[in-house]
């Protein structure tokens, strides 16, 4: 009988590491260069995006600003426009803009620490160089909703196009221009009539034959991180503010007239029991009427005492108890309606008639809380709804 004795095949783990070494020193030649085309197209997508957006808007200016040529529209100067007058204008009205700036030369300071990053870079003759980015701003710069950075000139004349400046992530890296941060030149419009007439011969790029009646959009006046007191007024009058987290609810001047601001609110409720002389009625009587008075009746601000003419949502649901039994409610639409007004009575709806039990009213001193009392739904007498903390209070 003959025994092959057959050597079993396999790798080394010096052939395993050799080869684990080898594929290293591929991916760390390759991996970066891969890497870095990947960002670029990532950031060259990202800009052509944005200028299509504002090339978009600037196309249809005659339109929304019911003008007969681009001429007249707030991205044409003749060079007597500030960029305020101009750009500036654009900016605000058709962009989503998440702060203003405003002139560049004028507000380069704050520009160049909020807008933009504080240093930028450049590689050339293959190094890696500083750059100051003075000249490269101009015209009027916001930071849009979307974290890019722009600086956009109007158009000067029939000759040029309109430029800009946009960094595509703000103040983040790399802040290096080519890269996140470019110079962008817009499409010239072309037009060969600048008056508000245009005759039946007359043939232009971008303008309205009839001049229709449109009802251009109104500027913005306000954007959203200006907390002024006008501004304020402007967010409140425009059901902008909606809670108590708003910043105009940080502002002194406005917060305690601004009714979503409040974040803890007393109600104080005049409670009184009418139909009976002795101001005590036996629920299954039928004179019995337990009423809240207008007079009273109020709701303030915790926080500094101040009287609310008007809530920002309805209040909790109030319940009645009579003889430590509950008999009824006033729902918060009805509340609502007492709370805001100063005069009349609003009764509570009594849905246990037939407890036998009485709430009764002491004249001059309130209720007798031995017999009647007040507190919100589930027996609770604070309560935390719709965004702000409820106290009920009675007398």
């Amino acid at each position: 009988m003959l025994f092959h004795n057959k050597k079993a095949k396999g790798f080394t783990l010096t052939e395993v590491l050799l080869a684990v070494a080898v594929v290293g020193i591929i991916a760390a030649l390759v991996l970066p260069s891969t890497i870095s085309k990947f960002d670029s197209s990532i950031l060259e997508n990202g800009f052509k995006r944005q200028e299509q957006a504002i090339q978009t808007a600037i196309d249809v200016l005659p339109i929304k600003e019911n003008a007969t040529n681009f001429g007249e529209t707030s991205m044409y100067s003749d060079g007597s426009k500030t960029a305020e007058e101009s750009s500036g204008k654009f900016i605000k009205r058709y962009l989503r803009v998440s702060k203003y700036f405003g002139d560049a030369v004028i507000n380069k300071d704050a520009i160049k620490k909020e807008c933009f990053a504080q240093k930028y870079y450049e590689y050339s003759g293959g190094e890696k160089k500083e750059l100051d980015i003075d000249t490269m701003l101009f015209g009027a710069c916001a930071k849009l909703k979307n974290g890019a950075s722009l600086c956009l000139a109007p158009q000067i004349g029939t000759t040029n196009n309109i430029q800009g400046v946009m960094d595509l992530n703000g103040p983040k890296g790399p802040n290096i221009i080519g890269r996140d941060m470019r110079s962008i030149v817009l499409n010239q419009v072309t037009f060969s009539n600048y008056s508000t007439k245009v005759s039946d011969d007359v043939s232009t790029d971008v303008y309205t034959t009839d001049n229709p009646n449109l009802n251009p959009d109104k500027p913005e006046p306000c954007e959203e991180g200006n907390y002024t007191t006008a501004c304020c007024n402007y967010f409140q009058s425009m059901g902008r503010i909606t809670n108590s987290s708003h910043g105009c609810c940080s502002n002194p001047a406005v917060s305690a007239s601004i009714p979503q601001c409040a974040s803890n609110i007393t109600i104080d409720l005049n409670f009184y029991s009418s139909g009976d002389s002795t101001a005590s009625c036996v629920l299954t009587s039928s004179t019995c009427r337990p009423t809240l008075k207008g007079s009273g009746t109020n709701a303030k601000l915790n926080n500094t005492g101040s009287p609310l003419t008007k809530l920002p949502s309805a209040p909790p649901r109030v319940d009645l108890y009579c003889g430590g039994v509950k008999v009824g409610n006033m729902v918060p639409g009805q509340l609502k309606q007492a709370l805001e007004k100063t005069s009349g009575t609003y009764e509570f709806k009594i849905t246990n008639k037939n407890s036998g039990k009485s709430c009764q009213h002491q004249s001059g001193s309130g209720i007798k809380p031995t017999k009647s009392s007040m507190v919100f739904e589930n027996g609770q007498s604070t309560i935390y709804k719709d965004g702000v903390n409820w106290t009920v209070k009675y007398h």
